[in-house]
């Protein structure tokens, strides 16, 4: 099967990219299933592109290949400009072709391995969109394994969000709703983005995991900026009560205070922000934040 396929082609290679170090720490226990919980598989096998394959699909994927590949830098702006162009247009059509492009550029991946990661990227994301039923337990492995590049990794989160929301939701809800994280992962802040677009694609209301990551002292910063900003977006109860509780914190991110001062004006009537905001200004140590509030006051209020 493809998953088992591609951890056997990326062992070696992967090695470099095991020492990335851009998730949460070592893992502490063996890796996740990926097939745990996926239900019957629809997807056909995808094998490793054979060589000198002359197929319309491998065709496209080569020039596909070709047209990402970083270009030399000592290239004219115009020529960078056009080469940047042309990946961006390839990407597009090619995500709409059929599942048997999808599987070539999956087998091109398993085949060739390369080492560029817009390259890498590119192949996995037509793979995906083209033949998401085949690129779907990839995806799971990736997101949840030690063990492979990074850069992979953090792309298969944002690519399973967009074409299978419900297993994405499955994966990434109980990771953000750990205090802290027990296994090696993409950044808490790619898990996050990833949550809230398949959220949008499946109607969920994402609002009970914003709040706990928005809440959670323990989770890295930029997700916890990120689900304040998002909280803003979807006013109701708990947003509001997660966003006054963000505003009054003591952990001294005086960022995450000031987007969520940001969060609540924007999704409250501008009287009920403004009796917030002076509540909290009048018992505020904070110099630099009393002035944030005095302005955000004058803004809000007149």
């Amino acid at each position: 099967m493809v998953w088992a396929l591609y951890a056997g082609a990326c062992l070696g290679s992967c090695s470099s990219g095991a020492s990335e170090t851009g998730g949460q720490g070592e893992s502490s226990g063996p890796p996740v299933d990926a097939a745990q919980g996926a239900g019957e598989s629809h997807a056909t096998p995808v094998d490793a592109a054979a060589p000198g394959d002359r197929s319309p699909e491998a065709v496209a994927i080569t020039e596909l290949v070709r047209t990402l590949t970083p270009p030399d830098l000592t290239w004219t702006s115009d020529r960078l400009d056009a080469h940047f162009h042309a990946g961006r247009e390839a990407l597009a059509r090619l995500k709409q072709a059929e599942p048997a492009l999808g599987r070539a550029a999956l087998g091109r991946l398993l085949a060739d391995n390369p080492e560029e990661i817009p390259v890498r990227n590119g192949l996995l994301e037509v793979g995906a969109h083209s033949a998401p039923d085949d690129a779907e337990p990839l995806l799971v492995q990736l997101v949840t394994e030690y063990g492979h590049r990074m850069s992979d990794r953090t792309e298969a989160v944002r690519l399973l969000a967009q074409t299978s929301p419900a297993r994405a939701e499955e994966l990434l809800g109980p990771l953000l709703r750990q205090e802290r994280l027990r296994q090696t992962m993409p950044d808490a802040e790619f898990l996050l983005a990833g949550w809230v677009t398949a959220c949008e694609q499946t109607g969920t209301d994402p609002v009970e995991v914003l709040s706990t990551v928005a809440g959670n002292i323990f989770m890295q910063d930029a997700a916890r900026h990120q689900a304040v900003e998002e909280l803003g977006k979807h006013p109701g109860t708990l947003s509001r009560a997660t966003l006054e509780a963000v505003l009054v914190e003591s952990t001294g991110n005086g960022y995450l205070r000031r987007k969520a001062a940001q969060a609540l004006s924007a999704s409250l009537p501008a009287e009920t922000a403004c009796s917030i905001f002076k509540r909290v200004a009048e018992q505020e140590a904070d110099q630099n934040m009393v002035i944030f509030l005095l302005n955000m006051l004058e803004e809000a209020c007149g």
